[in-house]
């Protein structure tokens, strides 16, 4: 590894509680090479393919966040307060956790957790000769060695450390949500506060012979619909510290089950943001003291550069306020031109969201949506709003019905064939069958036509119902230009299938002068891959193109397809012997176009 990699700078941030002087209430974070965090997210996504890390730990795992572990824990509260019955709850913190493990003990749980040597080996060598100085007021540290604990501020060390916990908690822990483990926060839960103190300090005993501590004064215990006389629990017959309601993970949990201190807190949190003094709520907009104030002083002969600086304001924004007043004699906000917005902008980024979480949710549940907010809006505005967004109503996009086995076969076949080069695809003729109909929806047609005329003949395309009989086709075509095209008037089989491909497809290449070692493409239709078929494809030595189910949108053939019916609706055949006909013709022009089968 690169010898710069190693080095850290180490900033500690203080934690807004405590005595500044302590070095205890400061949290250290270090600051790494960027191509070192780019090579960590490479190893850390290799681990995670090999290691398996158990159903109890949240923190930095896939598909889990804070909210699970929350929900869980407030889903099991309200089980027992609803069943009146008691429910123990030990909230359990390590004291400097990152910073306690030991070198060896990470490599041996790795190890444990089946992660191969030369994995770890690269996690030594990310370990190994690291450097660290520390920025302070006077400047930085001389360099030294930090031979114990996980980097702070790495992308790795999270799933390091819930791997080391995994291992550490394999004999104490249960099955969720009686242990729940974010990182460094562990809860404990047990119907019976003896078991509770037990599991506690079997906890403490697995963790603290491998290096880790408990923190005693972090450490809190709770109980639900708590009885007269029920104590508390003991840590090495200390007791712990009890509590009616507890921050976990950052939600208020109280043990009474409610949620009414969360919700005032939110609010509060809210009110706060939008209060004048707030960072949230600053502006670039002016106060109106501070503008009166700027024509005051231009009043009293100071230059706008003057005033800008006693103001603390861009001689710019002092120029364009004086001249507002000198036009308009106010300093007030002029009203804009044109009707008011009826959804403000939060309306507007709510509906946007919306838009963008679910796409098919209709004018119509946003309409709903702003009533019940207070606002009350048309179909029409809804539209509008949406549209200055960037977000367009459109139709969806009909694609293939995947099931888990096509995607991993369409992906194979994307790898494998990834880096062919163009000649390859050059040498390749594909070939499928489609079914044209006398009157089917071949084509769109754009009218123009004034309002309440869109059934007058001239603006109206005839149809029959069922499409008026059709015809099915096998065609086949290279970049070289198209091959035969057939029509198949009878139901097809392996044998027949035989038949056309030996009177069609070998003129087909000699006539598109294909180069020795041609590849031919069919998909995966039964009576392709029939056994007579596959008997007569390696009887002629043809190189069959292995072909992913489900996928006609990878065969460039159906741009062909669509380009030739377009052209047939087009011309409105209006018999079965004309579609055929029109058919063959139009297929002879397609070389006549440039790039059409390129």
């Amino acid at each position: 590894m690169p010898e710069e990699w190693r080095r850290n700078l180490l900033v500690p941030i203080f934690k807004n509680k405590g005595d500044v002087q302590s070095c205890s209430n400061y949290r250290g974070i270090k600051l790494m090479n960027h191509t070192m965090k780019l090579w960590e997210r490479v190893v850390e996504a290799r681990l995670r393919k090999v290691v398996e890390i158990c159903e109890q730990q949240y923190g930095f795992m896939p598909r889990k966040s804070t909210t699970d572990a929350i929900f869980a824990l407030r889903i099991l509260m309200e089980k027992y307060r609803d069943g009146q019955r008691e429910l123990h709850c030990v909230f359990v913190d390590l004291e400097n956790a990152y910073d306690r493990v030991p070198r060896e003990e990470l490599w041996y749980c790795m190890r444990k957790s089946g992660v191969a040597e030369k994995y770890v080996r690269v996690v030594q060598d990310m370990y190994e000769r690291s450097r660290t100085v520390v920025r302070c007021a006077v400047g930085q540290t001389e360099e030294f060695k930090v031979e114990v604990g996980l980097h702070q501020g790495s992308a790795l060390s999270p799933f390091l450390f819930a791997m080391v916990m995994d291992q550490l908690s394999k004999e104490v822990r249960q099955e969720s949500p009686w242990t729940m483990m974010f990182t460094v926060d562990i809860v404990i839960c047990s119907e019976n506060r003896e078991q509770v103190e037990e599991s506690l300090e079997r906890w403490r005993f697995a963790l603290e012979r491998r290096g880790m501590k408990v923190s005693h004064s972090k450490t809190e215990y709770r109980c639900v619909n708590e009885r007269e006389g029920s104590g508390t629990v003991r840590l090495q017959g200390e007791e712990v510290k009890k509590v009616q309601e507890f921050k976990y993970l950052g939600s208020t949990v109280q043990s009474n089950g409610e949620c009414g201190k969360e919700y005032k807190r939110h609010l509060s949190t809210t009110s706060n943001s939008q209060t004048p003094n707030s960072t949230m709520a600053k502006t670039k907009e002016l106060s109106k003291d501070t503008r009166n104030k700027i024509v005051d002083l231009h009043q009293a002969g100071k230059t706008e550069s003057a005033i800008g600086k006693q103001l603390g304001v861009k001689k710019s924004t002092v120029g364009a306020i004086i001249r507002k007043w000198k036009t308009y004699k106010t300093t007030d906000n002029l009203p804009r031109s044109g009707a008011p917005r009826k959804i403000s902008p939060r309306g507007v980024k709510m509906i946007t969201r919306t838009v963008s979480k679910n796409p098919r949710t209709t004018r119509g549940d946003l309409v709903n949506d702003l009533q019940r907010a207070g606002t009350k809006v048309t179909k029409a505005t809804i539209s509008n709003t949406l549209r200055r967004q960037g977000l367009k109503s459109c139709s969806a996009r009909r694609v293939p019905l995947l099931k888990p086995v096509h995607v991993r076969a369409r992906l194979k076949f994307a790898r494998e064939h990834l880096d062919d080069p163009e000649e390859d695809w050059e040498n390749v003729i594909w070939s499928d069958e489609t079914k044209i109909e006398l009157f089917g929806k071949n084509s769109t047609c754009c009218v123009c036509r004034r309002k309440n005329a869109e059934l007058h003949p001239k603006n109206t395309i005839p149809t029959v119902k069922h499409g008026g009989g059709n015809i099915m086709l096998w065609g086949c075509f290279s970049a070289k230009g198209p091959g035969r095209l057939i029509r198949v008037k009878e139901r097809k089989n392996g044998a027949m299938y035989c038949e056309i491909l030996s009177k069609n497809l070998l003129p087909s290449a000699r006539a598109l002068k294909m180069k020795r070692g041609w590849v031919f493409q069919h998909d995966n239709d039964p009576k392709h891959t029939a056994r007579a078929t596959k008997e007569w494809l390696h009887k002629k030595h043809f190189k069959v193109l292995e072909w992913p189910s489900q996928s006609p949108d990878l065969n460039p053939i159906e741009n062909l397809w669509r380009e030739l019916k377009i052209r047939v609706a087009q011309r409105q055949p209006q018999n079965i012997t004309a579609l055929e006909e029109i058919c063959m013709e139009e297929w002879a022009k397609l070389p006549a176009t440039d790039d059409t089968c390129e």
